[in-house]
C-alpha cells in the first residue's frame, strides 16, 4: 500500500508505480469515482489520440489519386445499376 499527503492546495502526487502502470504522463486526464465505502477509484481517460499507432494495417495505404479512381469506379457502377432498373 502506498501513502500520499494532501497539499495545502488539495493536491496529491500519484506514486510513480501507479503512474507507470496506468500510462499517466504529463497533462493526461483521469476520472475519479468515490465508492460507498469512501474508497476512490482513479481511471485514466482514454482519448482517440491515445489510440494512435495501435491499429495495424496489413496492406499499404492508397494514394489520394488511387482512392479517387476507386471511388469514381464505384459511383459509375452504382449509376449503371440504377439505369438498369
Amino acid at each position: 500500500m502506498s501513502k500520499a499527503t494532501v497539499s495545502s492546495k488539495g493536491q496529491i502526487t500519484i506514486p510513480r508505480r501507479f503512474r507507470e502502470r496506468m500510462s499517466l504522463t504529463d497533462q493526461r486526464q483521469v476520472e475519479m469515482e468515490q465508492l460507498d465505502d469512501g474508497a476512490v477509484i482513479i481511471r485514466p481517460i482514454r482519448s482517440i489520440m491515445h489510440l494512435a499507432g495501435q491499429i495495424k494495417i496489413n496492406k499499404p495505404l492508397l494514394s489520394v489519386t488511387e482512392e479517387r479512381k476507386i471511388a469514381q469506379q464505384a459511383m459509375a457502377q452504382r449509376h449503371k445499376r440504377k439505369g438498369q432498373k
